[in-house]
């Protein structure tokens, strides 16, 4: 998966920067085991929790503390994380796969910058995207936010 690489790219230089901590989203639990074999194959990156609707709750919990404390520094889900899941140190939010609904999409991107802190998001978008990306263009003009041309036409 070209889309792989580029995320592996992403994350490093992110790791050299500052404090890593990113949650990454995908729409299917298949994907979200994918990208964790991926990532842990790369041997650049070694502490990843993954959470999706499979994973009995007990797995969840674990995962989820396992980031909250700092022992993974990578969060692989799918929704299940998009809500109620209040970790104040998440530097990123990575949309491997655009949510297939804009409210879901705000959700996860609401998981960085929490509690006052920076944070920034990163989404990956392809053609089966049209219609979310349209209502995130449509929120992004709403608020008054600068939206460069190149997105805007897209």
């Amino acid at each position: 998966m070209k889309r792989v690489g580029k995320l592996i790219k992403l994350l490093e230089s992110l790791r050299k920067h500052r404090e890593f901590s990113v949650i990454i989203f995908a729409n299917y639990k298949r994907v979200v085991e994918l990208l964790a074999d991926e990532l842990l194959e790369n041997k650049k990156f070694d502490s990843i929790a993954v959470i999706h609707g499979s994973k009995s709750q007990e797995l969840r919990e674990r995962a989820i503390e396992a980031f909250r404390s700092k022992e993974a520094s990578i969060l692989i889900a799918t929704d299940v994380a998009a809500r109620g899941l209040d970790v104040p140190h998440v530097s990123m939010v990575v949309n491997f796969q655009m949510s297939n609904k804009f409210e879901e999409y705000i959700h996860r991107i609401g998981r960085t910058g929490r509690a006052g802190q920076q944070g920034e998001s990163h989404t990956y978008i392809d053609d089966g995207d049209r219609e979310t990306f349209a209502d995130l263009k449509k929120f992004l003009k709403k608020g008054g936010y600068r939206i460069p041309d190149w997105l805007y036409r897209s």
